[in-house]
């Protein structure tokens, strides 16, 4: 394996009315270190040197890298030197005693971070992304699901009787689709960006697999000891005019279920900072506001809070890991749900892409709307929250729109 193939860029696009310099690139290659977590083994490669550890906690090894790294307080740049890759959705084990049923057939890592040696950051913005050029990619792609409609429907019904029992409140379910793939993955990713681009762009370049994340949602912020969470439940897609964008909205801000959900993940969120954030610090900044892009309408929440002087960059991020709205609430019981589910391990599905730096930044995406290239296949998963009204065949064709949306802009 050749460390110097490794290849991640990350962008930033605010929407618009948001200020420009919020908007930015990184491209970060030619690795000095690569963290490569699987089965609770780690191995750091350095160069050709590999070291292999197996007696430490993942989260805590990569916590203390962090911290023997660690330079002096730079918040005028979002990173100049740092990790910088993924954390898969099993990366949860490590810090919860959690089920380990779907079956893991990619056989990703569960944590895979650089650490670059060459570091480029730009400016960025969703007219400059709509812009990009791209080559040809192969366009007729053979989707097909890993369950079947029934199995599906299976699945929410049983995710109900827990709701029902008072187990849980809500639980997010996914399925995955997959298709031979022999394009660029680079120019595909580059292609989705031109045609939808959203807030948290990212792709990865490994020896083995590539992945291609388009999320609108962003898990957690550091600048310093501030910190936010962006959760988003709720999304309409565009009009063709300004009277069917106003028909949209009203219909995502008058919708009560998407409402309740959003409420249910904003107090988890909550909780999870108020573990690591000062006392009285975790506040609701915005409510239900309802964001635009492109070519949806989301609507989002923004909880923010302020970090101790002592607590370190690894431990804020776990408290919230992996986000509310793509498990469920509770947070444990509903992964515990899932679990027995979901046919197949999630993988970087629903993790978080995104960096931490050495100098008092981090910012990580919720691995959503993310694509894997493995193998000669890609592979796409999509999901739902679903709650104690969800109406199982709407929400299994909402899956089959939200992947019909992915398949259309390639």
């Amino acid at each position: 394996m050749r460390a110097g193939r490794c290849v991640v860029t990350w962008v930033h696009l605010a929407s618009p009315g948001h200020h420009p310099l919020s908007c930015y690139s990184i491209s970060a290659s030619k690795p000095r270190a690569v963290i490569r977590v699987k089965n609770g083994i780690i191995t750091l490669q350095e160069g050709s040197q590999f070291r292999t550890i197996s007696d430490q906690n993942p989260w805590e090894f990569v916590d203390r890298f962090l911290s023997e790294h660690r330079l002096p307080t730079n918040l005028n740049t979002p990173f100049t030197d740092g990790l910088i890759g993924y954390i898969g959705y099993e990366a949860g084990r490590y810090l919860e005693t959690l089920p380990c049923l779907a079956r893991d057939d990619l056989g990703l890592p569960d944590i895979w971070l650089m650490q670059p040696g060459q570091v480029e950051v730009r400016c960025a913005s969703l007219e400059s992304a709509s812009q990009l050029g791209h080559t040809a990619v192969m366009a007729c792609l053979a989707w097909s699901p890993n369950m079947s409609k029934g199995n599906y429907l299976e699945a929410v019904a049983k995710i109900k009787e827990h709701i029902v029992d008072g187990d849980i409140y809500q639980a997010n379910f996914a399925q995955r689709f997959s298709s031979p793939f022999e394009g660029d993955a680079h120019a595909l990713w580059q292609h989705l960006m031109q045609k939808n681009p959203a807030p948290f762009f990212a792709y990865i370049h490994d020896p083995e697999f590539q992945i291609l994340c388009t999320s609108p949602e962003r898990l957690l912020k550091q600048t310093g000891a501030a910190v936010e969470s962006r959760p988003i439940k709720g999304t309409r897609p565009r009009g063709k005019s300004a009277i069917e964008d106003e028909a949209m909205i009203a219909e995502l801000s008058g919708s009560e279920k998407e409402a309740a959900e959003l409420a249910m993940i904003v107090d988890l969120v909550r909780n999870d900072l108020h573990r690591v954030c000062v006392t009285g610090s975790v506040q609701v900044s915005h409510h239900r506001m309802i964001e635009v892009y492109q070519n949806v309408f989301h609507q989002v929440s923004v909880i923010t809070g302020k970090l101790p002087q002592q607590e370190t960059m690894f431990k804020a991020l776990a408290a919230l890991f992996p986000g509310g709205s793509i498990t469920g609430c509770p947070k444990i019981r509903a992964m515990e749900v899932i679990d027995t589910l979901e046919p197949v391990s999630r993988g970087v599905y629903t993790g978080s892409i995104g960096y931490a730096s050495f100098h008092g930044t981090q910012d990580w995406n919720i691995a959503i709307r993310t694509a894997v290239v493995k193998n000669g296949k890609i592979h796409l998963s999509v999901g739902g929250g679903i709650v104690a009204d969800s109406n199982p065949h709407h929400e299994y064709e909402e899956t089959l729109h939200k992947a019909a949306t992915f398949f259309s802009n390639i």
